[in-house]
């Protein structure tokens, strides 16, 4: 490393591949393992990281190391640091401006967009036809009923200042389909939009299965939509690339999800790997309570044990009757 650095002219930066704090936690790293690989901890070929050190190193041991004769590769982790600063607006909705027609607003864009689309999916007009219609030419086609229901949700997406978001979402979802990518009819609350619909965002008709927008977007819960989107795995990439050139690579990021293992399935899991009997692990299992109901308070647990001897009593009878 040290013979690289030097003829590249690149200076070396002291880091450490950490997998878990401290080093006490290495076994219950590699039953972790085990449960991600489906494996059992007393199999001898399974995946392990046990030969290494894969903890938090402390300060004062990495200077130990390498403080006497490296000791410039510890100082640059200051230099690292030091170029690292992020200042983050939050509490505020922070969504590129979308690049709209000369003489439109996002507001304007947003409403031609949704007419155009409701007098192809509801007025018996072609595609086509609807895509070069003015909003006054679209609402001649459209049932009055879809047009109520319409200006609606279009009057709380722009109070709620969502109209750039509504036009983001239908761009890079159209310019997909558009180029054969494959995306999925809609699922979740978003299906509850008849703005959606009409923009081709989901493929669903709210008014035929009589959903709720309000589910989607609420004006007295003020939080930004979330649709959630299927893309064909194989080809999201470009869909991600398109928006980085549209908007900048500095207005468009990955996020992660971290999954949780909830406490009765971790013993469950972890049993396997050690291999304790099933009826063991599930004895076991069952007496953490469950964090899908809220703790009672512990002048109330015996009134609740009457009611529910009282409840299986009442059961045992309905069940003889």
């Amino acid at each position: 490393m040290f013979k690289l650095a030097k003829e590249l002219n690149i200076s070396v930066v002291l880091t450490c591949d950490a997998h878990y704090l401290k080093h006490a936690d290495q076994d219950a790293h590699e039953i972790l393992l085990c449960v991600g690989t489906g494996a059992f901890l007393s199999d001898e070929k399974r995946m392990s990281l046990k030969d290494y050190e894969l903890h938090v190193t402390p300060p004062d041991e990495l200077i130990s190391r390498w403080g006497t004769d490296y000791p410039e590769v510890i100082l640059n982790t200051k230099v690292v640091a030091e170029r690292c600063g992020v200042n983050i607006d939050l509490g505020k909705i922070l969504i590129p401006m979308f690049p709209v027609p000369n003489g439109e607003t996002e507001k304007t864009y947003l409403d031609t967009l949704a007419f155009r689309g409701m007098a192809w999916r509801y007025g018996g007009v072609t595609e086509d036809e609807a895509s070069t219609m003015s909003v006054a030419e679209a609402r001649k086609h459209i049932p009055e009923a879809v047009i109520t229901r319409a200006e609606y949700e279009l009057g709380i997406i722009e109070k709620m200042g969502f109209d750039g978001y509504f036009l983001i979402i239908q761009d890079f979802i159209n310019w997909g389909k558009n180029n054969g990518i494959v995306f999925g009819p809609g699922r979740g609350s978003a299906a509850g939009s008849i703005i959606s619909y009409a923009l081709k965002i989901t493929e669903l008709d709210p008014l035929a299965y009589d959903l709720l927008f309000e589910r989607f977007l609420n004006p007295d819960r003020i939080s930004m939509p979330d649709v959630d989107i299927d893309i064909q795995d194989t080809r999201r990439d470009e869909v991600i690339q398109y928006c980085v050139e549209k908007y900048g690579k500095d207005r468009v990021a990955n996020i992660v999800t971290f999954g949780r293992m909830f406490a009765r399935n971790a013993v469950r899991d972890v049993a396997r790997v050690l291999q304790v009997p099933y009826a063991d692990a599930d004895r076991l299992a069952k007496m953490i309570p469950s964090l899908s109901r809220a703790p009672y308070p512990a002048r109330d647990l015996y009134s609740r044990r009457r009611r529910s001897a009282a409840s299986t009593k009442r059961t045992k009878r309905a069940r003889l009757s």
